[in-house]
C-alpha cells in the first residue's frame, strides 16, 4: 500500500510540473509502442542466514521478449497524459557457483558445486505517461507478475538438488524516456516489488513449503 501511494504522489508531482505545451516525441512513441526481443546477462546472488548456510552467485545468459504500448488518452491533444501498458517475459539459464554444505544426515561437510539454474519471470505493467520538456516521457506504473527459479545443484547427496522456488510479484515503478535523435531513445527504469504466495517444492523429498510475504528491489 505504501508503494502505491508513493507512485500516485509521484504521478501527481509530474503532472503538475509538465506543461501542456510538452508532448512525447515520435521516437519515444515508437519505442514504447512495439514488440521487442533482446538478449543479456543476469547476475544472481543467493544467501541463507543460517549456520551453516548456503551461498550462490554467478552470471546467466538469457533473453527477453515482450510488447508495450504508449497511446495518447486524447488523440486530438498530444500534450495530455498517455496510457502505458507492457508485458515482458525473461528467461535465463546457466551454471552458477554453489558454496554450501551437505545435509546433516550426510555429515554436513562443506561443499563446492555448480547450480545448473533456470530462471523464468513474467511481468505486466499499467501506467500513465507524462510528457516532459524536450520530447521526453516520465511513466509511473504499477506492476504484477510471477518469477521462478529451478535450483539444480550438481551433487547427488544434496536434497536441494532439485528445488523449485516460485513467487508472485506486486509493486510499482518509474520509467524515463529521452529521445537522443529521430531513431534513438535513452531509457531508465526502476521498480520496487513485494512477494506474495511464494513457496518451495522439492521432488527428492516429496514435499514443499510456503514462505511468508517478503520485499525486494529490482
Amino acid at each position: 500500500m505504501m508503494v502505491s501511494r508513493f507512485a500516485a504522489c509521484g504521478a501527481g508531482l509530474l503532472l503538475a510540473w509538465a506543461s501542456p505545451a510538452f508532448a512525447a516525441s515520435p521516437a519515444v512513441q515508437a519505442a514504447e509502442t512495439s514488440v521487442y526481443l533482446g538478449a543479456g546477462v543476469m547476475h544472481s546472488q543467493y544467501h541463507e542466514n543460517l549456520t551453516p548456510g548456503d551461498d550462490e552467485s554467478g552470471y546467466t545468459p538469457g533473453f527477453s521478449v515482450g510488447a508495450s504500448v504508449l497511446l495518447p488518452m486524447r488523440p486530438a491533444d498530444l500534450a495530455n497524459p498517455d496510457f502505458y501498458a507492457a508485458l515482458n517475459y525473461d528467461f535465463n539459464a546457466g551454471n552458477i557457483t554453489y558454496a554450501g554444505h551437505y545435509q546433516a544426515i550426510d555429515g554436513g561437510a562443506p561443499l563446492q558445486a555448480t547450480d545448473r539454474a533456470v530462471f523464468n519471470r513474467i511481468e505486466v505493467r499499467l501506467g500513465i505517461g507524462v510528457p516532459l520538456a524536450g520530447g521526453g516521457e516520465a511513466i509511473p506504473f504499477i506492476a504484477g507478475g510471477y518469477q521462478a527459479w529451478n535450483r539444480n545443484i550438481d551433487s547427488p547427496m544434496t536434497v536441494n538438488g532439485g528445488e523449485f522456488y516460485h513467487t508472485g510479484l506486486f509493486g510499482a515503478g518509474m520509467k524515463f524516456d529521452q529521445p537522443l535523435g529521430r531513431l534513438l531513445v535513452a531509457s531508465v527504469t526502476g521498480e520496487v516489488f513485494g512477494l506474495a504466495g511464494g513457496g518451495i517444492t522439492n521432488p527428492q523429498i516429496g514435499g514443499g513449503q510456503s514462505f511468508g510475504r517478503g520485499f525486494g528491489v529490482t
